[in-house]
């Protein structure tokens, strides 16, 4: 049966090239886009997340509908209630299956559809998720006075501990200094896919997320900064009329920074499998123990888990280029010998 032409060229003419791969992350990202510019897409399951109807090249034209950018098809798709849960789940599955199956024909979406790393965290190589977090914190390091303090006790959720800060600061080439100061924000930041960043003019330095599209004012939160500290109570009064926007800030109550929370829900960096997982796959009794407690591992400790295979790995290398006590014995002992000879 002849394919589509019209349709083909349209879906193919995103993705030619060699950086294919960069151009589909590209347009995976502007339809994540439409359903986040006005909130057109909110009080929907993850399993209806932004992330999956995108993975199926369907972009956002309105709280109840959505478009394919490919072959042009529309798909309604009311709010379901959930006050009927019967009716509820079955009204799910049905827009889980139009997802695939409402484009027109021969349109290459449902059976070629956007990559799973880009709706979920996918385990990878070690050098990979290295390259992943030096593209996250390499950029941030030019607003290093922005990054934020961390909520106290994260770091130990994220299983680092001192040594992998320091080992992973090492691999970003930052000196020892810089470290102590904001080592463990950064760090914490960019293993949870949090990057610092301006936009437009430049006037604003945000944390963003590329996977859900959050974008946060740095200045909403504690920052490391000695001049971010917030007006104390003393000050207050004689600070009254200065009504500047910095002012302003300042008087604003701020908490340190939780990278989990701040996080949209269906994002792949805090989302479980079993988040995405259907009615009827979340309801199967014959998943076993081992099964189900995989499918709750959220996506920032899969990709540690990787990342951290970079610092066994320096660690061990700076082990094998440390002379042992026996080696620096041996030594001590020729020296000795060669100044009794002199």
């Amino acid at each position: 049966m002849p394919v589509d032409r019209k349709s083909l060229d349209s879906f193919l003419k995103n993705f030619a090239g060699v950086d294919s791969y960069g151009k589909e992350e590209n347009s995976f990202a502007k339809r994540i886009s439409t359903y986040i510019e006005g909130q057109k897409w909110v009080r929907r399951p993850l399993v209806m997340s932004p992330a999956i109807c995108s993975q199926f090249g369907w972009v956002c034209k309105n709280s109840n509908l959505l478009e394919c950018e490919t072959c042009g098809a529309k798909l309604c798709i009311p709010e379901p209630k959930i006050e009927l849960y019967d009716a509820y789940k079955a009204c799910i599955e049905k827009i889980l299956e139009n997802l695939k199956a409402s484009h027109k024909a021969h349109c290459p979406w449902p059976i070629t559809p956007a990559p799973e790393c880009l709706v979920k965290m996918i385990s990878m190589p070690k050098e990979e998720s290295l390259r992943h977090f030096l593209k996250r914190l390499k950029p941030s390091l030019e607003f290093q006075s922005h990054f934020p303090h961390i909520k106290d006790g994260i770091l130990s959720l994220l299983g680092l501990e001192k040594q992998h800060v320091v080992a992973l600061c090492k691999l970003a080439d930052i000196d020892v200094d810089d470290a102590n100061k904001f080592g463990e924000s950064a760090v914490s930041l960019s293993c949870t896919g949090w990057t610092l960043k301006t936009q437009g003019n430049g006037a604003k330095i945000l944390i963003s997320c590329d996977s859900c599209q959050r974008l946060i004012w740095s200045k909403a939160f504690n920052l490391i900064s000695n001049e971010d500290i917030p007006v104390s109570q003393n000050d207050k009064d004689s600070s009254i009329a200065d009504d500047s926007p910095s002012r302003k800030v300042k008087r604003l109550k701020k908490e340190d920074f939780n990278p989990f929370e701040e996080h949209r829900p269906w994002c792949l960096w805090i989302a479980t499998e079993e988040d995405r997982q259907s009615f009827t796959c979340k309801e199967n009794s014959t998943n076993s123990k081992s099964t189900k407690e995989t499918n709750n591992v959220p996506g920032w400790k899969i990709f540690i888990k990787s990342l951290l295979g970079n610092v066994d790995e320096h660690q061990e290398s700076e082990l094998e280029n440390t002379p042992s006590k026996e080696q620096i014995r041996g030594v001590r002992d020729l020296l000795e010998t060669w100044a009794n000879i002199a």
